[in-house]
């Protein structure tokens, strides 16, 4: 499985009078799959069965749920068996496309804009013009998200700092 064929994945709209899953929260899920595929993320076999989907606002169809499931159990197998290795060398560019998952609904993790915001004094860093260094990336703390506003899954912004903490590290040598 290629980060490529991730993104090629297309789901067919369930049968009338079912929502299946919501279309953004799958797609934010892929690229974070495409990603790890790449080498650009971690994600672990346990992390693709725990993934969970809200369905549609009423009235509008998603993804057919079937598909997505049988899709997501490739992967799963996929990344069990081939745990993708963190390239070395993250980049501006690394930074800059880097997406996380959102938090599953009812659940908090790290606040998105206080991340996103971090992630833009990262990437300015990567291109020489800010100075931050690898203890300054672990030493970087967020608030929760807000109870019904965008949250990242804890883990997937972990993983990612602590590939920009080493390549921080390797810079600073």
């Amino acid at each position: 499985m290629t980060p490529e064929e991730v993104r090629a994945a297309r789901f067919d709209k369930p049968a009338v009078g079912r929502r299946g899953y919501d279309e953004d929260q799958v797609d934010r899920f892929l690229a974070v799959v495409a990603e790890a595929l790449a080498g650009r993320a971690a994600l672990t076999a346990e992390e693709v069965d725990e993934v969970s989907f809200a369905k549609p606002p009423i009235g509008r169809r998603g993804y057919r749920e079937s598909q997505v499931d049988e899709f997501l159990d490739r992967v799963r197998a996929h990344v069990a068996a081939n745990p993708p290795a963190q390239r070395g060398g993250l980049t501006d560019h690394d930074v800059r496309t880097a997406r996380f998952r959102p938090t599953p609904f009812g659940k908090r993790g790290y606040d998105a804009t206080e991340v996103d915001a971090f992630l833009l004094k990262a990437e300015e860093a990567l291109r020489g013009g800010l100075a931050l260094t690898a203890q300054d990336v672990r030493d970087a703390r967020f608030g929760p998200s807000p109870r019904l506003g965008p949250g990242y899954r804890e883990g997937d912004v972990d993983a990612f700092l602590d590939a920009l903490a080493a390549e921080l590290s390797r810079r600073e040598g």
